[in-house]
C-alpha cells in the first residue's frame, strides 16, 4: 500500500495513544490495513463536513522533507484535513 495513493480508501477509525505518542489509522480498500505513526509530535484533525458526509480519503501526501519531521497530510472526501507529524510512519496489512 502506497501511503501517497490513498484516494477512495475508507478511514474506519483513528486512535491516539497519548502516553505512547502513537496514532493508528485503521483503513480499508481491497484489503484492511493500518497506518501507524510513532513518536508523534503533532496531530491536527478537523471534522466540519463542509463537502458533506463521507468516510473516504480524497488525497494523501507523506512529506519526508518537512522541517519538523515526516508529515502525513490527508484530506477527507468531506474536505476536512488531518495532519500528523511523527518520527516514523509504517503501513501494515491486516488479516481479515
Amino acid at each position: 500500500m502506497n501511503i501517497n495513493e490513498l484516494h477512495d480508501v475508507k478511514l474506519n477509525s483513528m486512535t491516539f495513544a497519548w502516553q505512547e505518542g502513537e496514532v493508528t489509522l485503521l483503513c480499508e480498500s481491497s484489503e484492511a490495513f493500518e497506518i501507524r505513526a510513532t513518536g508523534v509530535r503533532s496531530l491536527s484533525v478537523e471534522r466540519f463536513l463542509s463537502w458533506g458526509p463521507a468516510a473516504t480519503i480524497y488525497e494523501s501526501e507523506l512529506d519526508l522533507t518537512y522541517a519538523l519531521g515526516p508529515k502525513l497530510s490527508l484530506v477527507m472526501q468531506t474536505g476536512d484535513p488531518i495532519r500528523i507529524i511523527a518520527e516514523e510512519f509504517q503501513v501494515k496489512v491486516l488479516e481479515r
